[in-house]
């Protein structure tokens, strides 16, 4: 019987084009399982008694949860199933990637924050306590901690670490394009449930309509800007430790933000901000752009020297 690393230089698991076609596999099971999943999930609820949430809803989160679930099989065909292939082995470097990266998310959404003020782009939210932003503090902490350790180790752990068997930047761009797309596919449209096992799918079709919508292009270029800096962090530190705390303070900030703020949308200079989220937007990919050059300029000592 072949082993697993056997197996997989035979069937081309380990070549650049066994690792695109595996990655293809990956993502294709996770959109056709996903829709199914979720059907049995409503039917579950049902049969149980219970309300279930809306189907379409139940889809955008099976999607999560399956591609979550696929990614153990995925890592252990390339042998990734560890520590390392999760980019989790910091070693020593992991409390200055940690601070590294809290200090990049913060600099660079900091940036878009002044511009917000200086061009009056957003308002407090009327009676605002102490105790009022106290809760969205630690919620917004909370969240930001979340939503950054579970979609860094998928993204810049699991599949940025696969993916670089087809190149470094290659992989660091890629899954900044794949990370940008994620966030417009959204549970916008509710579907007619007739309890057939293709309403899932039917759910599913309806989650690409953001794609389309030009108001959304400085929104998701701004996130493959942000994607370009999660992926260079977890490249620079190899490890995703700096990683997480740039994405954990730029969800934390946009979450504060929100909750302790409103747009106001007949601001002059409202190009600045992406109806995305209201806070990125130009402004931040004008600060993401800054952030670069200056990463870039200390980190090569003749580029300093010759401006």
């Amino acid at each position: 019987m072949l082993s697993q690393g056997a197996a997989s230089q035979r069937l081309g698991g380990t070549s650049k084009s066994g690792v695109a076609l595996s990655f293809v596999l990956y993502v294709a099971a996770v959109f056709a399982l996903a829709p199914l999943f979720a059907v049995v999930l409503h039917h579950g609820w049902m049969a149980a008694g219970a309300q279930p949430p809306p189907l379409h809803q139940l889809t955008a989160d099976a999607l999560k949860w399956v591609a979550l679930g696929a990614l153990i099989p995925w890592l252990r065909w390339h042998g990734r199933l560890n520590g390392e292939g999760l980019g989790l082995a910091c070693g020593g470097g992991a409390v200055k990637g940690v601070l590294v990266g809290g200090l990049v998310g913060l600099a660079s959404i900091a940036f878009a924050l002044v511009l917000a003020v200086l061009f009056d782009l957003r308002e407090w939210r009327p009676n605002l306590t102490g105790a009022i932003v106290f809760e969205a503090l630690w919620q917004s902490l909370l969240a930001g901690c979340l939503v950054a350790l579970v979609e860094e180790l998928w993204l810049r752990g699991a599949v940025q670490g696969v993916l670089l068997a087809l190149g470094r930047t290659f992989a660091i761009g890629f899954v900044a394009v794949v990370y940008a797309a994620l966030h417009f596919i959204r549970p916008d449209r509710a579907v007619d449930e007739s309890e057939g096992w293709l309403d899932g799918y039917t759910a599913l079709a309806g989650m690409f309509s953001r794609m389309g919508d030009p108001d959304n292009l400085d929104g998701f270029i701004a996130l493959v800007g942000a994607g370009l800096v999660l992926g260079y962090l977890r490249e620079k530190f190899g490890c995703i430790a700096s990683a997480v705390a740039c994405h954990a303070t730029w969800v934390c900030v946009i979450k504060l933000t929100r909750r302790t703020s409103t747009l106001d949308v007949d601001a002059a200079n409202l190009w600045l901000v992406s109806q995305y989220d209201g806070v990125i937007g130009w402004g931040f990919c004008l600060g993401l752009a800054l952030l670069a050059v200056a990463l870039v300029c200390t980190t090569r000592a003749t580029c300093t020297r010759s401006l």
